[in-house]
């Protein structure tokens, strides 16, 4: 085994006691209370054999408000952590501006393939759940130059209704909501995904209802998953509204599912991956961790990418500066 692997775990003892960083998301917040401890402290720290699954340094600098965007920069201490500006894009921020809101081109991918992984996790547990025989459309967002996959297609929606809808912005809750055609998940309950697409709108197949079921997935801050959830319901009203006026059997509301950038889950995912058919307890407990889990995958692959290119950003910099003049004598 390599010195640095072995170093890794001593690092993190380290940090959780030397630094004084909670172990536990109640130490870490108070307003835990919304979140699932169990999943959230298991991607941490494991399912108590002793042995982690990640390497979880920048995810406990991350929730200890320690991770900083710029060290040679300026930096104002605040409630929530340490406000320093962007080297990469010049925004001021903190740690979250690392972890979710750089608009650097180079670290936005890196938050779509998280998004995508944590996604597939969660499709992973819907089609082992009741509605695995079901026909499923997913779509997790796009890196580069690969298209997204339609999860509405015109078949199910005419394409001008969903062109009407794409221009419209709501105000919700202070701000302004472009409203969306494309959600992550679209099930359609009791069509077969081995039959053909339906030419339309249907009700029924072989005497059993037909349900559409619309369901999004996020990546937000971990104290902040019940705002991002009622956002996601807001952004899809309108196409929820336009299915059901075209004539399908629109189940319910949009089914939201998040995942904190800091390797958090909610306790609302627990409802939402039951609407979505996962019935078993073990089974949304083990959904729940796994997402959890890939959140703090990700979030190492972010810090990493960010460093390198923010190291770029500063060597550049300094060489862009005229050098001191010396004195004579």
């Amino acid at each position: 085994m390599k010195p640095k692997a072995q170093l890794k775990d001593r690092t993190v003892e380290w940090l959780a006691g030397h630094r004084g960083y909670g172990c536990t998301v109640h130490d870490m917040w108070r307003g835990a209370s919304d979140l699932d401890a169990k999943a959230s402290n298991a991607a941490l720290w494991g399912q108590g054999n002793g042995k982690r699954h990640v390497d979880v340094r920048q995810a406990l600098r991350a929730r200890a408000l320690e991770l900083r965007m710029n060290p040679r920069g300026k930096r104002e201490e605040s409630a929530m952590g340490q406000i320093e500006q962007c080297p990469l894009c010049g925004e001021k921020g903190n740690w979250h501006h690392i972890c979710a809101t750089c608009k650097h081109v180079d670290i936005r991918d890196f938050y779509t393939v998280r998004h995508n992984a944590t996604g597939k996790v969660l499709q992973e547990a819907v089609r082992g759940g009741k509605l695995a025989g079901s026909l499923i459309m997913a779509s997790f967002g796009r890196t580069g130059d690969t298209p997204e996959d339609i999860t509405v297609p015109d078949w199910m929606l005419p394409k001008d209704t969903k062109l009407g809808i794409a221009g419209e912005m709501i105000e919700w809750e202070g701000e302004s909501v472009k409203c969306g055609i494309n959600p992550d998940m679209i099930i359609l309950q009791g069509w077969p995904a081995t039959a053909a697409h339906p030419a339309g709108p249907v009700k029924s197949y072989k005497d059993k209802c037909v349900w559409l079921h619309v369901a999004e997935h996020a990546c937000t801050s971990d104290l902040t998953s019940g705002r991002t959830a009622r956002r996601k319901k807001a952004k899809y009203e309108e196409l929820m509204g336009a299915l059901r006026d075209h004539g399908w059997n629109v189940r319910g509301e949009v089914i939201v599912t998040t995942v904190g950038v800091r390797g958090t889950v909610p306790k609302a995912n627990d409802e939402s991956l039951q609407a979505l058919g996962v019935a078993g307890k073990r089974e949304r407990g083990e959904a729940q961790a796994r997402m959890a889990r890939e959140a703090i995958r990700h979030l190492n692959r972010i810090v990493r990418q960010y460093r390198i290119l923010a190291a770029r950003a500063n060597k550049r910099t300094a060489s862009e500066q005229p050098a001191k003049r010396q004195g004579v004598g």
